[in-house]
């Protein structure tokens, strides 16, 4: 569990690194290596926090002496409550991603018993299947890829089809990682050997596809060229502000090996999806060889969810003079994350896990035995069966054995 915190730590520190400060600091006012890192996360923060989401849902369900279909009722439960919260939160952070944890969810509740093997080969090809089915709708359909698309409520079609496909957090991008994490948890998190395996293979891949976008030159993406970026704003200093992104078309083949971070194309789905899979490995791997490096973080990843909620209320609510210190934005970001770790410290010693987490599991807990039941005659019946099993066995004299016990 210290692996999955530590992750799930290192996923909401990027999240942070992509929301809290371009706002405020556009990333072509800061320095260019400060430029290069707070843009790193872009489009990857997410691919891992769905590994490593896909994992724990895959160690619960593991350690679970709940029937399969409590277990399948708990999962759907869980993902109605995050689509609740990112219902709430869409309504003033428009970049949420928690509305489509319902379909992660579902996702989960069809895949619970698969094997890990079959979980990875899976995952591997929801990865590669994925981002070029939408490839092929938006050539059909190049409507969807508006970015007034972008922002509406839970309410609308537009929503709809940009959180199911053609959105930057879209669930049909995000199945497959999340589905190889899910592959993960299903082994042994302490294999060093596997994780090693897994890791080098993953590391293979994103090599493959970033050297492939670099020998074809895929370069037109939605993303940031540091050094023209850089370059303009020096020569611009003080004639107005420089565009911080650069916007072309996508819908090209050259530009789908691009591996830029939101533009959703097949190569930035891929090269994320291996990279995730690779810290994943690698912080697992840490935290059961050298364990004192990472234990220092673990607080923050056991509030994670109450982390990402927290700033997207202070993205969203906030006016932007509050937030507009004469600081860089590392500065902010390290300080937002030091206090959220502190908060988690203390909050952990009493509670374990985060605010928004404790109702999360207790509410899930609470409604996933009354709504297997109502879906799930069977389950009351074999439930029943056991218990006059069990009260049978009690009254048969000690020392007598059946055979189907043994």
């Amino acid at each position: 569990m210290l692996g999955l915190d530590v992750a799930r730590a290192v996923a909401v520190t990027g999240m942070v690194m992509v929301h809290l400060v371009e706002p405020v600091h556009p990333v072509a006012h800061e320095p260019w290596i400060v430029t290069a890192i707070l843009s790193s996360p872009h489009g990857r923060a997410l691919m891992l926090f769905l590994a490593v989401s896909g994992a724990t849902v895959s160690v619960i369900s593991r350690s679970s002496q709940r029937p399969l279909c409590e277990q399948r009722s708990w999962l759907l439960t869980r993902g109605l409550i995050l689509f609740v919260i990112g219902a709430i939160v869409r309504a003033f952070f428009p970049s949420e991603v928690l509305t489509a944890y319902l379909g992660y969810m579902v996702i989960a509740a069809l895949c619970v018993t698969l094997s890990r093997r079959w979980l990875l080969v899976l995952g591997m090809a929801m990865v590669v299947v994925g981002p070029t089915a939408i490839w092929f709708a938006e050539a059909l359909w190049p409507a969807m890829r508006s970015p007034e698309l972008a922002g509406h409520s839970v309410f609308s079609w537009s929503w709809v089809t940009e959180t199911l496909a053609f959105g930057p957090y879209a669930l049909v991008r995000g199945a497959g990682v999340f589905t190889i994490g899910m592959g993960l948890g299903r082994g042994p998190l302490r294999d060093v050997g596997s994780l090693g395996r897994i890791l080098a293979v993953a590391a293979c891949i994103g090599a493959v596809t970033l050297v492939g976008q670099e020998l074809l030159e895929s370069r037109p993406y939605d993303g940031v060229d540091f050094a023209d970026v850089a370059a303009a704003a020096q020569v611009g200093r003080g004639s107005g502000p420089v565009p911080d992104h650069v916007v072309i078309e996508t819908v090209t083949p050259t530009a789908q090996l691009s591996v830029a971070g939101h533009s959703g194309t097949i190569g930035s789905v891929i090269f994320g999806s291996a990279i995730a899979v690779c810290i994943l490995c690698a912080l697992l791997i840490i935290s059961d060889r050298a364990s004192r490096l990472v234990r220092w973080i673990q607080p923050l990843g056991r509030i994670a969810l109450t982390t990402y909620v927290v700033q997207a209320v202070w993205v969203g609510l906030v006016p932007d003079e509050w937030r507009a210190m004469p600081t860089l934005g590392v500065f902010e970001i390290a300080a937002f994350i030091a206090v959220m770790n502190l908060f988690g410290m203390l909050w952990g010693q009493r509670f374990g896990i985060g605010p928004i987490e404790t109702m999360t599991k207790a509410f899930s807990d609470l409604t996933s035995p009354v709504l297997a039941h109502l879906t799930c005659r069977g389950c009351l019946r074999d439930r029943t069966g056991q218990i006059s099993q069990d009260s049978g066995r009690s009254a048969r004299p000690r020392g007598v054995a059946v055979a189907s016990e043994n």
